[in-house]
């Protein structure tokens, strides 16, 4: 089985959305912006918002996502876009990337440190603290 590219781009879109908050439940709109820009990255024809819910149907009925239709009464209907755990990276991986990121910013700030001859000063006050 393969995915249309228009479902490809979507699904791309929901990683990419999931990846970037810690909320189980994505909205259609942050769906939709990171599809817009996925689709201008890629030259592809960007298609409404109505279309990117029917592509998102597609992706429900094979089971990729969970969609949930919420009604507000009167002030109509919302969709929550519900990602499984299995889609979703491990968390491990993102404590990984920001450990690498905070020891790369160690590491700079050691070369600066090392540049300005401020080595020595660095190693007393980190003892000092240490001692503490």
């Amino acid at each position: 089985m393969s995915l249309s590219i228009d479902s490809s781009i979507a699904l791309a879109a929901i990683l990419k959305t999931a990846n970037s908050t810690t909320d189980p439940k994505l909205s259609v709109g942050d769906i939709y912006e990171n599809y817009s820009i996925l689709c201008q990255k890629l030259a592809q024809p960007r298609h409404g918002q109505i279309t990117c819910v029917k592509t998102l149907q597609e992706l429900d009925s094979i089971g990729f996502i969970i969609l949930k239709v919420i009604s507000k009464g009167k002030y109509g209907r919302t969709i929550d876009i519900i990602v499984p755990d299995w889609l979703r990276p491990p968390k491990k991986i993102k404590e990984i990337q920001r450990a690498k990121e905070a020891r790369d910013l160690l590491i700079r700030r050691g070369d600066f440190i090392r540049e300005k001859g401020l080595y020595t000063e660095f190693y007393k006050w980190c003892s000092k603290r240490e001692k503490e």
